[in-house]
């Protein structure tokens, strides 16, 4: 019996299985990582410039925690459904009732939404609306870039929703089909909404940005202050928690290995 070629898959399951193994420890001890750049990253006063240690901070690329009240002079909405109100993020979110008997997310249909000035303090933070877009074989979907914490629902009701025609407001949904919320159809269509309120507290972890200036209304130009992702090895951190800086770091210290291991696993 010639066992060459047993031998050989022998060998290689084994390689597949170190490869996998490495590439699991690799990824859960650079999240880990993370979690310590997190904790030493550098808390900065988002009311006062001080500009050398600005400078250096921003010429030395080191990651900044910044904590205070999120703002935004905007109202935010959704054009389809939901009348505008004082939000910092929106999110609406759709499901689709389909032949598996069960109600699957519908993304193509589902959108998040930004002002388009919002700031902590005098540091500018419009980078939390930037996106990238994932390809598959079968579809593309659309991400925001940083790391959002989980949202509030909003209560709908008559006052703040915008019903066409063929919607109904059912319990907390916009819904839109021939059946119900009790009893589906193949095809039917739900709507939450979930939000980040304007003036809330948090704290956003990334790195500064001085290199652009903007121009006041009376047209004089000045340095522009803002926090952008931080680029890490091959990757980019940029994460919004809730709460002061001690608050959001409990928050990191309680997450789980799991939560740190990329999508694709």
């Amino acid at each position: 019996m010639n066992l060459k070629p047993h031998f050989k898959k022998i060998i290689i399951g084994l390689s597949i299985i170190f490869l996998i193994i490495f590439f699991l420890f690799y990824n859960s001890k650079s999240k880990y990582w993370y979690k310590d750049l997190m904790e030493k990253s550098i808390a900065v006063d988002p009311l006062h410039i001080d500009k050398e240690q600005i400078q250096k901070l921003y010429e030395d690329i080191k990651l900044v925690s910044l904590t205070g009240n999120i703002i935004s002079n905007e109202k935010l909405g959704d054009p389809s459904y939901l009348k505008e109100e004082d939000y910092i993020i929106l999110e609406r979110f759709v499901e689709k009732f389909t032949k598996e008997i069960k109600w699957i997310h519908h993304k193509l249909s589902s959108a998040i939404f930004f002002p388009k000035s919002t700031k902590i303090g005098v540091y500018n933070l419009n980078s939390i609306s930037q996106k990238y877009t994932i390809f598959s074989p079968d579809d593309k979907e659309e991400r925001i870039l940083i790391e959002l914490p989980k949202l509030e629902e909003i209560n709908l009701n008559i006052q703040n929703t915008i019903l066409k025609k063929e919607a109904h407001l059912i319990k907390n949904y916009i819904f839109i089909g021939k059946g119900s919320l009790e009893n589906p159809q193949i095809g039917d269509i739900r709507i939450s909404f979930k939000c980040l309120k304007n003036n809330t507290e948090v704290t956003v972890f990334g790195r500064i940005d001085i290199s652009k200036t903007a121009h006041d209304k009376k047209g004089n130009i000045f340095k522009e202050y803002k926090l952008e992702p931080m680029p890490i090895g091959g990757t980019e951190l940029f994460r919004l928690l809730y709460g002061r800086r001690e608050e959001a770091l409990n928050i990191i210290r309680q997450e789980s290995p799991k939560k740190w291991i990329p999508d694709l696993m």
